[in-house]
């Protein structure tokens, strides 16, 4: 009994070493392919917003100073917020015409929560190429720009970087590590064409990926 405790340790510690092993080596494989159309492609950016006022003014005036040439619109739904969310987003239409106010209620009626505040989103904007953040995030001035140079007739989804700001708290250096790993992980087995995971904080795919995998169909119920 004691050696096959023995085996089994040994077996789950080479499985466990293996996997870390290609962690690394599809994290430090070279990946400089970056292709770029000979047109920057329109993008449309979608965000969810549920009770967002403390962040909203924030993420909404980053957008408006994106540094991105190429057309853009920036589809902002509204997910049953109870407070000055739709204030806020309305008064942003008014002053700049690349902004447009959706709500979730125009998502498809098998979905709920954000899948179906996305999925209005996806259904309300123009463009092929879309691009996703969270409303508590803080991008920066190119962001449009990184994630659009990305995209090509080979790529049609884009799995952005994203990190915790740095603080004293344990919490904090917790939800940092967290955060790496999973990245790290993503990363590595991206680079290794199998990937396992991405986050929603910056991703961006095609309208045509999303139609052909009938959108969120088949996580509606989770």
């Amino acid at each position: 009994m004691y050696q096959i405790l023995i085996y089994i340790v040994i077996l789950f510690s080479s499985i466990y070493l293996l996997n870390i092993a290609r962690f690394i080596l599809g994290f430090i494989k070279n990946n400089n392919n970056i292709y770029q159309y000979d047109k920057l492609p329109p993008i449309s950016v979608i965000i969810a917003v549920k009770n967002g006022e403390k962040n909203l003014h924030r993420m909404l005036d980053q957008l408006s100073k994106q540094t991105y040439s190429g057309d853009m619109e920036f589809i902002i739904v509204n997910d049953k917020s109870t407070d000055n969310t739709k204030k806020i987003i309305n008064d942003y239409c008014i002053g700049d015409i690349r902004f447009k106010y959706v709500s979730s209620k125009q998502g498809a009626s098998y979905l709920s929560h954000k899948k179906k505040a996305l999925d209005a989103g996806i259904k309300s904007s123009r463009y092929e190429h879309l691009l996703f953040t969270d409303i508590d995030c803080i991008i920066q001035l190119k962001w449009i720009d990184s994630m659009a140079a990305c995209f090509s007739k080979e790529v049609d989804y884009i799995v952005g970087h994203a990190y915790v700001s740095d603080r004293k708290s344990i919490l904090n250096k917790f939800q940092r590590v967290d955060l790496f790993m999973l990245l790290f992980s993503a990363k590595a087995t991206i680079s290794l064409n199998t990937p396992w995971a991405s986050t929603g904080q910056n991703q961006g795919y095609t309208r045509t990926l999303y139609n052909k995998l009938c959108g969120f169909k088949k996580l509606a119920s989770y």
